[in-house]
């Protein structure tokens, strides 16, 4: 398994988020979360996309206990593997599609824009496409898509869940989604109560 976490519990003040909380994700495939607003979705992917240690429970990584990792190398083994894309991405908008690839040292592998045109007067829809194909370029081990959805028409939904869908075959994408849309696709899992369940 990519990662497993054991009985992790996540607490805010007297607030229990996340309840003696266990799962194993494969290395490869889709997993969509969803879950009530504030039911700990975000949380959990801060916690897998090693953004949060501050947590109970054992949260093994590619086989290795991250609590016994450096914090230079706990840091090292996220920008190594992990690619987050968040529904407000990391684009530079004042610059255009062709130098935010450039900046990036990344290919145009399936967007399907102009590519002299400034990143500010895109669709939300072509800007997360860009986003991701800028991150698919760095070939990282697991994706963390956060929201990424819900905002874009149907067009630019299928054509994301393709690349997503492809994607997955050879990475591990765990999706953070309050989007009906995704509910087809992948494994579902529900987060309640501080537990996360196959759906």
């Amino acid at each position: 398994f990519m990662i497993e976490l054991k009985n992790i519990t996540k607490r805010f003040n007297n607030n229990i988020v996340l309840d003696n909380l266990n799962y194993k994700f494969s290395e490869t495939g889709l997993y969509v979360i969803n879950g009530d607003n504030g039911s700990g979705k975000t949380t959990l992917s801060y916690i897998i996309g090693l953004l949060d240690n501050k947590y109970e429970g054992k949260f093994y990584f590619n086989n290795v206990d991250v609590s016994k990792l450096s914090k230079k190398e706990y840091n090292q083994a996220r920008e190594k593997f992990i690619s987050y894309i968040f529904s407000k991405n990391n684009l530079i908008p004042y610059l255009n599609v062709k130098e935010n690839l450039d900046l990036s040292n990344s290919k145009n592998n399936f967007i399907d824009l102009e590519m002299k045109q400034d990143v500010n007067t895109l669709s939300g829809g072509e800007e997360i496409l860009l986003a991701l194909n800028i991150e698919i370029n760095k070939k990282k081990k697991i994706y963390i898509l956060d929201e990424v959805t819900a905002m874009l028409d149907n067009d630019h939904f299928n054509k994301l869940m393709e690349i997503i869908n492809n994607l997955s075959k050879e990475v591990l994408i765990i999706m953070i989604s309050h989007d009906k849309r995704t509910n087809k696709y992948g494994k579902q899992l529900k987060l309640n109560k501080g537990k996360l369940n196959l759906i």
